[in-house]
């Protein structure tokens, strides 16, 4: 939310999708996902807290949030379609996201 760091999601070789920060200033990467789940579409939490993003590791793209200071994942939604894409509204009460039925 800064600008200092940017998240996203890379393909690597043997099927895996998974969540990267880039620090700018350190020129680091660090990869926040490691397994063989579809992590995508990475997106912080306005208080820089959390990363927001969509994976199927309930079989079902879900959004989930990893929180920096824990180093942990949490589910966020459990839809039967799908949801991606998700934002949090800049007070931090709601979450939007496109999701498919």
């Amino acid at each position: 939310p800064d600008g200092r760091q940017v998240a996203y999601a890379m393909h690597r070789t043997g099927g895996y999708r998974d969540i990267y920060v880039y620090d700018r200033a350190a020129g680091t990467h660090t990869r926040i996902t490691a397994d063989r789940f579809l992590d995508t579409t990475p997106a912080y939490t306005p208080d820089g807290r959390y990363l927001l993003f969509s994976s199927d590791r309930d079989h079902v793209l879900n959004v989930y949030a990893y929180e920096f200071a824990a180093a942990r994942t949490y589910q966020v939604t459990n839809v039967l379609g799908a949801a991606f894409d998700a934002v949090v509204g800049h007070d931090g009460a709601r979450l939007a996201y496109v999701g498919a039925s």
